[in-house]
């Protein structure tokens, strides 16, 4: 006798919360979690009053933004207000950066405004180096500097017939930040080369002409100490940074304490820059 086939058992599928049912709950979450934003963020929003019924187009052109007393961008002044920055050097561009890499800063215009010095002014601290290419040379931008110092230096008498006009030495001096970089051997010895590239190194000054510094000097300013968690990154950079001031010709490398003002910056700097820009063209530590 035959017996009738049996059908092969197939297990159901266990009953469990569909998906699409906790979606819509997830996407609320995450949209509440990322709307809540960073501590700044929302400060700028309350500040400049943005809000969902804003017009997309209200910051869009250049015309709707008001200006201030001082000419800066209404925007801007809202913006550095809300985060506690000077604005001046927000509109420069000069907000980025460490507190201290902010007072460094400070120091050098403070220098460059100082009458007895005598600085020339420059309208940036973007430096350009000329670049042969498709059969003519071109302005390639390098780097852009923490600060730019320069100073003409006029030549007189010696020997041979004196020229019709006084001949001037442009002597200039870049100073670099090294608070957050130079974590790696690359970082210093680029900015250190500077002194090496063949067709010089050019800066534009306040009468609208691009001038090359024929003297250079990289200073690198290296803010001493670090609380305990940041000590082996402290130590790296500074070991990278006087190992390239040895390695190098025209580069110095000082040391300012971490909490110091930009009054006390300033002073550190002078003494080491001005046998440089206004002696036998050397910087303190090398004479």
């Amino acid at each position: 006798m035959i017996s009738a086939p049996q059908r092969a058992l197939v297990p159901q599928p266990v009953s469990r919360a569909r998906r699409d049912r906790t979606l819509a709950a997830g996407i609320q979450r995450r949209a509440t979690e990322e709307g809540v934003g960073r501590a700044d963020t929302r400060r700028l929003r309350e500040t400049v009053k943005v809000t969902p019924d804003s017009k997309p187009s209200r910051y869009s052109k250049r015309g709707d933004v008001g200006r201030t007393d001082q000419g800066v961008p209404r925007s801007t002044s809202l913006y550095c207000s809300a985060l506690g920055l000077n604005e001046s050097r927000c509109f420069r561009g000069d907000c980025m950066g460490t507190r201290f890499t902010t007072r460094l800063r400070d120091a050098v215009l403070s220098i460059d405004n100082q009458e007895a010095l005598k600085c020339e002014k420059a309208t940036s601290n973007s430096l350009y180096t000329p670049l042969y290419s498709s059969g003519k040379y071109r302005w390639m931008k390098v780097m852009e500097s923490d600060g730019t110092l320069v100073a003409w230096r006029p030549v007189n008498g010696g020997d041979g017939r004196q020229p019709t006009q006084t001949t001037h030495l442009m002597f200039g001096v870049v100073i670099q930040s090294e608070d957050a970089t130079s974590q790696v051997k690359a970082n210093p010895l680029g900015k250190a080369f500077l002194t090496k590239i063949s067709t010089g190194i050019f800066v534009d000054l306040r009468d609208g002409t691009r001038c090359r510094i024929d003297n250079l000097l990289v200073v690198f300013v290296l803010p001493k100490g670090a609380e305990a968690r940041r000590q082996k990154t402290f130590a790296r950079a500074k070991k990278y940074v006087t190992n390239t001031a040895a390695l190098v010709d025209d580069v110095v490398a000082i040391e300012v304490a971490r909490g110091a003002s930009a009054e006390d910056i300033k002073t550190v700097i002078v003494e080491e820059i001005r046998p440089f820009l206004f002696g036998a063209g050397r910087p303190k530590s090398e004479t």
